[in-house]
């Protein structure tokens, strides 16, 4: 599969969810599985909203539609729409929004006295 058509179905991808309200954070494509497996992570574009199951299903019939609808793919597909998740650190102030209320471990490492210090916060 070309760079073209990836970057094509990319662009696709991003406008549509744009118009739905969301953010594209991921896009993966998977060209050596049968069926191709288009994966894409989004999220609202407004912060103090969480995606949902719903909002992963709705996007997902209009990505898939919008890709049909083009003559990009000729070929089966899958398609998955999942929220972003959390990365391993919580570096945006989002990251801390999204689990507000949730159990969180903190580790701290001083580095001058090389000791490594764990609790954990609610």
């Amino acid at each position: 599969m070309s760079n073209q058509t990836v970057t094509e179905l990319k662009v696709l991808t991003e406008k549509s969810a744009t118009n739905y309200g969301f953010d594209v954070t991921d896009f993966k494509m998977f060209t050596h599985l049968n069926p191709l497996s288009i994966q894409v992570n989004i999220r609202h574009k407004n912060p103090d909203k969480k995606v949902t199951i719903d909002d992963c299903s709705n996007l997902s019939q209009y990505i898939d539609e919008a890709i049909h609808d083009s003559s990009i793919l000729d070929q089966p597909f899958t398609l998955e729409i999942s929220s972003e998740g959390v990365g391993d650190f919580l570096t945006e102030e989002n990251d801390f929004q999204v689990f507000k209320g949730f159990p969180i471990e903190v580790t701290y490492q001083d580095l001058k006295k090389l000791n490594n210090k764990q609790m954990v916060c609610f």
